[in-house]
């Protein structure tokens, strides 16, 4: 693989492993996947925090509405 040692420069490494550049592929195949996600799941997270903070708000008037009366 590469140049015998004594044709290399000392501490100099031959070419990198064949496996290594398969993994970086597999990784750049899912790469598109996450601006997709963030799409679909953007939106419904800001729903859901709108919805609880709307939640909150309406149980804590209907716990000052329950206080005044008594």
């Amino acid at each position: 693989m590469g140049l015998p040692k004594e044709h290399r420069f000392q501490g100099e490494k031959g070419p990198p492993m064949k496996k290594r550049a398969k993994l970086g592929l597999r990784a750049q195949a899912g790469a598109d996947l996450l601006p997709t996600a963030q799409q679909l799941l953007l939106p419904m997270i800001e729903g859901m925090v709108h919805t609880r903070r709307e939640l909150f708000a309406w149980i804590q008037q209907v716990g000052i509405n329950a206080l005044q009366q008594l």
